[in-house]
């Protein structure tokens, strides 16, 4: 789920200024804003194809007890 940066990283001034700091930090936020959203919509969207899945199965099973009848 990303890199792991440790604040120690940051304590050399010829490593990291703030401005960079600042743009690790809003990178990892947007990350993980951007995974939740992403996987709540893999839930709904997994939920909506197990009710069509079970739909499908019921409508392929009523249709074949319908053959068997004729």
């Amino acid at each position: 789920m990303g890199e792991q940066v440790g604040a120690k990283n940051f304590n050399n001034k010829d490593y990291a200024g703030d401005e960079e700091l600042l743009d690790i930090v809003n990178d990892f936020i947007e990350e993980n804003v951007l995974i939740g959203v992403i996987n709540k919509f893999i839930g709904e969207d997994t939920e909506y194809l197990k009710v069509k899945d079970r739909e499908i199965r019921w409508l392929a099973a009523k249709a074949r007890f319908r053959a068997i009848e004729y």
